[in-house]
């Protein structure tokens, strides 16, 4: 899926090396790519189960098997798996709306938080609704969308389809754009068949404002410093992650009033328990 930026070595390399240089629209493309992969998998059937921005590079041959429990890099990790819920097609869209936060500023999501050797507290932090930042400028149309991606219901998710849709349809609108706005402010058109091919004004306003929001991100981009990423490369390698011992340690938080009960249960499971 991933394999595409491989010669960068990864997803999270590839940022790290040319952030300043991608435009929105690159990322727009980028994002259009992956989903696109994403789409692919899911008809199919399967499941990816580690969706992360070093997809397919980070896998530590040592590590327990997925029969064992749950196996990624917990910024990843939706939190109804955290909670020892069943692998869904949803949970790989959650990792989707992570991976969506990284891409706003070129380093992994959570960077600073302490999580290699005892993930339990970040865990908690996440399962009670704790979830990556945007870069300062980021479009709104964008948030929302990786916001839903993270919504802590997986029913409430979009599906990788839906994000294909729309990730296709902010980068038409960029690129799109300028050609739209010319013919629509033009004084004089040649024939009414030119006429027939322009947008509806609120079709066109929707796709100036969108465009001009992801521009405008561009150029708040170029102004901020470049942030150096706190955390190990090391610390976001895949790995056994014990939800028993979350899930345990969950319910005694709840039960003292120190987070909110998580919304969605599995059928087969009582998580508040």
């Amino acid at each position: 899926m991933v394999f595409q930026y491989a010669d960068s070595g990864n997803l999270r390399q590839y940022l790290r090396l040319n952030f300043k240089k991608l435009t929105w629209k690159d990322k727009l493309l980028r994002l259009t790519d992956i989903s696109k992969d994403l789409i692919q998998i899911h008809e199919a059937g399967y499941i990816h189960c580690d969706f992360h921005s070093d997809l397919g590079l980070s896998r530590n041959n040592k590590e327990p098997s997925l029969k064992e429990g749950v196996y990624g890099v917990l910024p990843y990790i939706a939190p109804e798996l955290l909670l020892g819920q069943k692998f869904t097609q949803a949970a790989d869209i959650y990792g989707f709306g992570v991976i969506m936060t990284e891409i706003t500023a070129g380093i992994p999501s959570f960077d600073g938080y302490l999580f290699n050797n005892d993930s339990t507290d970040l865990a908690i932090k996440i399962c009670g609704g704790l979830r990556p930042k945007f870069a300062p400028g980021t479009s709104d149309c964008y948030i929302k969308l990786a916001e839903s991606c993270m919504n802590a219901d997986p029913q409430k998710r979009p599906t990788a389809k839906m994000l294909f849709d729309e990730f296709s349809k902010w980068y038409n609108f960029m690129n799109e754009q300028d050609t739209d706005v010319e013919m629509y402010m033009a004084d004089e058109m040649d024939t009414a068949d030119e006429m027939d091919t322009l947008d509806e004004p609120d079709e066109l306003d929707e796709k100036i404002e969108i465009s001009n929001k992801f521009w405008e991100a561009d150029d708040i981009i170029q102004q901020q410093p470049i942030i150096t990423q706190k955390n190990l490369d090391s610390v976001y390698t895949s790995r056994h992650v014990d939800v028993d011992a979350i899930s345990q340690r969950f319910r005694e938080e709840v039960k003292l009033g120190n987070v909110a009960g998580f919304p969605v249960r599995h059928p087969n499971q009582n998580v508040m328990s």
